[in-house]
């Protein structure tokens, strides 16, 4: 009896270990499939690539590895395929059906990206970028995408939402490149409005702190035409005169400088 009650008690733990072997292998399969996809990738065979992964989709649905290999399937067809619509498609399924997992802020932000690039369908691009601060106000990208809300409201000439925009997003003192752009921007929704006084304490800022050669450049032509619009034709020229060979074609600068210097002479005579 003690042989048979034996027997009796290890077959039930003989099946559950071979139920945990094939969990094991189950899961371990998806990654067979994302190493393989990858490596077919680097060899530049992305139709073989992108059929394995379309595998991993169908076969684990709704599990971590789908969504990631619809990521994976929507950068693909985006940066290499090159097919704008496929992607979208990819990446609307993959909000659709992977609520709360990590690709699913990457997804919102790249439908952003391309409703503005590609779509030109601004409104969308911000609509997208606003769920995406609402949904993770800790995340690395959060300061970026609150200055895209800001710059694409600025191409839209809604100038008083944008300062509002940017406004917003340098009391929250962002990382210094991110600083430097808003800082030209608001500088740039000043001059159109008029008020040269007050573009020109933005342009100088970015002049004098940013680290970015292109973002210096950038703030001293920004005071170039503040100081020209200004009437104040010498300072504009000396700021002109201080631009170096290696930073801006000496070709343009002559023509800036020339321009000055045909308006100071107007007005002195």
């Amino acid at each position: 009896m003690k042989g048979v009650g034996h027997g009796v008690l290890g077959l039930p733990l003989l099946m559950i270990g071979f139920a945990i072997f094939v969990v094991k292998q189950r899961e371990g399969q998806p990654q067979a499939f994302f190493r393989q996809a990858q490596s077919l990738e680097r060899s530049g065979s992305v139709v073989e690539a992108l059929a394995l992964y379309d595998r991993v989709v169908k076969e684990y649905p709704g599990t971590p590895a789908s969504c990631q290999a619809l990521w994976e399937m929507a950068s693909i067809e985006y940066s290499v395929v090159r097919d704008t619509e496929k992607t979208v498609n990819l990446l609307n399924n993959l909000l659709e059906s992977c609520q709360g997992d990590e690709f699913v802020g990457k997804s919102i932000l790249m439908l952003a990206d391309i409703h503005e690039v590609d779509l030109r369908n601004l409104e969308r691009s911000n609509q997208l970028r606003r769920e995406y601060v609402a949904m993770d106000p800790e995340s690395k990208q959060f300061e970026e995408t609150l200055f895209k809300i800001g710059d694409v409201l600025f191409k839209q000439g809604r100038f008083v939402q944008a300062t509002t925009a940017f406004e917003q997003l340098l009391s929250l003192d962002p990382a210094e490149e991110i600083t430097a752009q808003t800082r030209l921007r608001m500088g740039a929704i000043l001059q159109l409005n008029q008020d040269y006084d007050r573009s020109i304490r933005y342009f100088e800022a970015v002049a004098q702190e940013s680290r970015s050669p292109e973002f210096r450049l950038q703030a001293r032509l920004g005071l170039i035409e503040s100081y020209e619009f200004m009437a104040q034709l010498s300072r504009a020229v000396e700021i002109a005169q201080d631009i170096q060979p290696d930073e801006y074609p000496t070709e343009l600068k002559n023509d800036i400088l020339m321009r000055l210097t045909r308006k100071k002479l107007q007005f002195e005579r």
